[in-house]
């Protein structure tokens, strides 16, 4: 057997999505199993040889080295893909990516924006995000 395709899980998405790092090789700040180092999921040496295979490959096939490129930069993608999804990992994410006061002063734009648009009944949980980011604008 040369490869499986398991069309129940299969999904079309951008190339920009589907080239990554295979799982095993992955790796994400915050995804640590709790209680590991991060050294165990860090794999340079086996992306290094992954890598140098798959764009040997694509250029002897396609004659061209476009998914490897992807792949070789698909580690910001997919931190920031898991940091939407995983408290730990956005929590890493919020410490690599600090937000400036300019992107804090549109997120309050967009609240009053979107806030009309919003049932009354719903418009205390605007109020809290508000609040949220006045208090992180605020110094300490």
């Amino acid at each position: 057997m040369r490869r499986v395709i398991d069309w129940d899980f299969t999904v079309p998405c951008p190339l920009q999505k589907a080239a990554t790092w295979p799982k095993l090789l992955q790796y994400t700040p915050g995804a640590v199993p709790y209680g590991h180092s991060d050294r165990l999921m860090s794999h340079p040496a086996d992306q290094a040889v992954f890598l140098q295979l798959l764009r040997d490959k694509e250029r002897w096939r396609i004659g061209s080295e476009t998914i490897a490129n992807l792949v070789e930069t698909s580690y910001e993608r997919n931190f920031f893909e898991l940091s939407l999804q995983m408290k730990t990992v956005h929590q890493e994410w919020v410490k690599a990516h600090p937000p400036t006061c300019e992107q804090y002063d549109e997120a309050l734009r967009q609240l009053s924006l979107v806030q009309p648009r919003i049932p009354p009944q719903y418009h205390h949980y605007v109020d809290d995000v508000r609040r949220e980011l006045l208090g992180r604008l605020t110094p300490n």
